[in-house]
């Protein structure tokens, strides 16, 4: 699979608050990453004052695949 094929499968933008804001609701509280600077421990992904899931990342118009070794 090649990245075309992904970006051609999955799709994904936030829905609109006002056409459909349940689902705009669900994906803003299950889908977005939380933040880093939270207090809550479980939901912290903070280590020596950086994400440890490199967040924030900048928008990307396509998929990138890296191959780590």
């Amino acid at each position: 699979m090649c990245t075309e094929d992904i970006d051609r499968i999955i799709y994904t933008e936030i829905p609109d608050k006002d056409s459909d804001p349940l689902t705009f609701e669900i994906v803003i509280r299950h889908m977005i990453h939380v933040s880093c600077a939270t207090n809550i421990p479980y939901v912290s992904r903070m280590d020596d004052d950086s994400c440890t899931k490199h967040y924030p990342k900048s928008f990307c118009d396509e998929t990138i695949i890296v191959m780590e070794v």
